[in-house]
């Protein structure tokens, strides 16, 4: 990703920090740090997801925020456990996804299956280790922050039992 960035126009006039999203240090402080897609999940550990949230609050400004969009898991797509869903489907191409889920760990085994006229198949594969918006509110009141707002998505609109994600708001506590 580093080395796409440098061949788009400009793109070796941003700044790239290579680190860990939990761990990093830069001497600059932003009004808003994001964390989109879900990625808080890649996280393997809910210490980690800590350090992030408490990462981010030593990035903020006076007043800043930092944004945490993230997926729910549905007990009701599993069955025992297991889920497959399709992603994309096309003539040429086809994506599965394949999950495993324990819900005492709350860690997700993810297989990604693409299946295409042209490539074959294709498989990656990844764990996500999942925290509830209620954990994630604890994180981040362990990391200095606490929660502001949360919506049901990107357009503000109202965080339900029904959300299939959530994106939360947290600031740094006063």
């Amino acid at each position: 990703m580093i080395a796409e960035l440098a061949r788009k126009p400009g793109g070796e006039d941003i700044p790239v920090v290579r680190s860990s999203f939990d761990d990093y240090r830069i001497d600059e402080r932003f009004s808003c740090v994001v964390l989109a897609l879900h990625t808080i999940y890649g996280l393997p550990s809910h210490d980690r997801q800590v350090r992030c949230f408490a990462t981010a609050a030593d990035h903020l400004r006076p007043g800043g925020v930092f944004i945490v969009e993230a997926n729910l898991v549905d007990a009701a797509d599993f069955r025992n456990g297991k889920a497959v869903m399709p992603r994309f489907r096309s003539e040429e191409r086809v994506e599965l996804q394949v999950m495993e889920y324990d819900v005492v760990s709350q860690r997700m085994e993810v297989t990604n299956v693409h299946l295409s006229s042209e490539g074959g198949v294709r498989l990656n594969s990844f764990t996500n280790q999942y925290s509830s918006p209620r954990e994630m509110d604890l994180m981040a009141r362990l990391g200095g922050l606490r929660l502001r707002e949360r919506f049901g998505g990107w357009s503000r609109e109202p965080f339900t039992a029904a959300s299939a994600k959530h994106v939360s708001v947290y600031e740094l506590e006063r």
